[in-house]
């Protein structure tokens, strides 16, 4: 049975490069579970790319491998950032700046589109007044994004 998701669809976004496979995909996969729970699809940047499973450290891109070229990477994420119904921003494992988060924030951010920021307070590489400023709701874990994802998408909020 194809899983139905009544209540819109949140876009995963945060680092990808320079993070293990396990760093990309653990927080992602919660995150889907969670809101498939409350009926609302995670759109993670990271399906479909179970062959980058033995790499260490997840590299810019991987051209001879469906979904991770250049090309597909920017597409797939920009259309899901057009699609979207709420962006989630992880920001709190960042290793450095994170580029494809900056322009995914800024293309929904050009729609409207409300966005759940996870960082802290002085992050290093983030906490700059353009991404402060861009997040309707700024919290320091999943578990409170996901509050606030419910309370943005859900007819009672609940």
């Amino acid at each position: 049975m194809i899983p139905r998701y009544p209540n819109g669809r949140v876009y995963l976004a945060g680092p990808i490069k320079g993070q293990s496979y396990e760093g990309c995909t653990a927080w992602r996969e919660e995150a889907e579970r969670e809101l498939a729970s409350f009926g609302v699809a995670g759109m993670s940047p990271m399906r479909g790319q179970q062959g980058l499973k033995t790499e260490l450290v997840i590299g810019h891109t991987y051209e001879n491998t469906l979904f991770s070229g250049q090309r597909q990477i920017f597409d797939r994420d920009f259309h899901d950032c057009m699609t979207c119904d709420v962006l989630l921003v992880n920001l709190l494992d960042a290793l450095s700046v994170s580029i494809g988060t900056m322009f995914e924030l800024a293309w929904v951010k050009q729609r409207q589109t409300p966005v759940v920021l996870m960082m802290h307070s002085g992050d290093a590489h983030h906490d700059h007044p353009f991404v402060r400023e861009a997040a309707s709701f700024q919290v320091t874990n999943l578990a409170d994004a996901l509050r606030v994802i419910r309370g943005i998408l859900l007819p009672d909020g609940a």
